[in-house]
């Protein structure tokens, strides 16, 4: 029995905005279904990101919803075996499997240009 939940990384960040009032309505949309603020690299560019838990395709959706509306490029899906899709927003059709969720070094995170930093903890996709 696989005990592992799908989740999801997205920002509402963009290249010189941090749309930090906007954080509180955010999250209150988030709530309903867990997640947590962790760090992101995204095409070298470090920003606060969600992770939210998207067992249920609602959240997924309310995610995508969120994303869109802070014209966010695509998000990062990983499914219950730790496989990672970037999701395009423009089409949501439009996906990329990229590899494996996994742990990393934090000497590997400083050679790579898209990570996340949770807690003590860093992740990539390989």
């Amino acid at each position: 029995m696989n005990t592992r939940s799908r989740f999801v990384l997205f920002s509402i960040e963009r290249p010189n905005e941090t749309n930090e009032a906007f954080k509180p309505y955010v999250e209150s949309i988030l709530t309903k279904h867990g997640f947590k603020k962790v760090l992101g690299s995204y095409k070298g560019t470090l920003e606060d990101s969600y992770m939210v838990l998207a067992n249920e395709d609602k959240a997924l959706n309310e995610v995508i919803i969120l994303a869109k509306e802070f014209n966010q490029e695509s998000i990062l899906v990983v499914d219950e075996n730790r496989l990672a899709t970037l999701q395009f927003l423009s089409s949501p059709s439009n996906t990329t499997i990229l590899g494996h969720w996994t742990s990393i070094s934090p000497l590997e995170a400083q050679n790579l240009e898209n990570y996340t930093l949770d807690g003590t903890n860093y992740y990539s996709v390989k």
